[in-house]
């Protein structure tokens, strides 16, 4: 993972860049009635430690 600068409307939102093919399991998504940019759709991912120990075909999250 690597951080990045934000040049985007929320510069104090964190921006992180991943590898290609990096693997995440989605642990929870809460999307507000009302979005907005104090009140984001917010994922919680957990990153995996090494790609190479991960199955080489996993689901895709619904939103793909």
């Amino acid at each position: 993972m690597r951080a990045l600068q934000s040049t985007r409307p929320l510069p104090h939102a964190p921006h992180l860049a991943a590898c290609s093919y990096s693997v995440f399991t989605v642990q929870s998504v809460h999307i507000p009635a009302k979005i907005t940019g104090d009140n984001p759709i917010t994922i919680h991912l957990d990153a995996a430690i090494d790609n190479a120990n991960e199955e080489e075909e996993l689901p895709l999250a619904p939103w793909h």
